[in-house]
């Protein structure tokens, strides 16, 4: 299902940019943004005492969560804010996400439903260092 106007998210778990498309092609970028680092002032370091060893399993205070996921969380809640940013200036209608397969994942997670709706196709690609005609060619593929 082809939809005119179109936006278009392209993410991974460090950057993720917005664009703008009628058709099959894609017009400009509306915004982009980087992760911020503030989830990395809550992740403790490993309990390091005086009896821990090599190959030993791990102690209870040690946190119970992997920091790339925390990251992968923190920031695909705000590209979800910067979402609902965006369709207020540009009403698009439908979405076309571009991503690696674990942010996808948190991505479908975190966006409500009437966002969820929104979304015409994912794609399980990383295309963040892309050029406009290469997105552009992704695009006409799908």
């Amino acid at each position: 299902m082809l939809v005119s106007k179109k936006l278009i998210l392209i993410a991974d778990s460090k950057v993720a940019k917005f664009y703008s498309a009628k058709g099959d092609k894609v017009q400009s970028l509306l915004k982009g943004i980087k992760s911020s680092t503030w989830w990395k002032l809550f992740t403790r370091k490993r309990h390091n005492n005086f009896f821990q060893r090599m190959n030993v399993t791990s102690h209870f205070l040690d946190p119970r969560h992997d920091a790339k996921e925390n990251e992968r969380k923190s920031f695909s809640i705000e590209i979800k804010h910067t979402l609902c940013k965006i369709l207020e200036s540009y009403p698009a209608e439908g979405i076309i996400i571009f991503a690696d397969a674990k942010m996808l994942g948190e991505l479908r997670k975190t966006l409500d439903s009437a966002l969820n709706g929104m979304v015409c196709k994912e794609v399980i690609k990383d295309l963040t260092h892309c050029t406009l005609q290469e997105i552009e060619g992704h695009l006409k593929l799908i």
